[in-house]
């Protein structure tokens, strides 16, 4: 009975996992459309905020020497979706 409901388990955790994949896989800069990055200087934290009209974006990606970490994503009135990102050079 135990090692039914491993397997039973087992293979839900990779169903989910799978499932997931293609959202991992995506660029944060499909579709993208309006970006704009500022910096606050003395705590060398930069923001980032890309919208595009998919809604999928990356939770985490390095460009320019700076690693970008998403902190939110907002659904715009016009149907797009904006993702908000914090980032420090690395």
């Amino acid at each position: 009975m135990k090692l039914v409901k491993v397997l039973t388990g087992s293979a839900l955790s990779l169903a989910l996992l799978f499932s997931a994949a293609p959202a991992f896989a995506t660029s944060a800069h499909s579709n993208a459309e309006d970006v704009r990055v500022t910096s606050d200087f003395k705590a060398q934290l930069y923001t980032w905020d890309i919208t595009n009209s998919t809604g999928i974006f990356a939770n985490s990606f390095e460009q320019d020497g700076i690693k970008w970490y998403i902190k939110g994503i907002t659904k715009n009135s016009d149907g797009t979706w904006t993702a908000h990102y914090e980032g420090r050079r690395v």
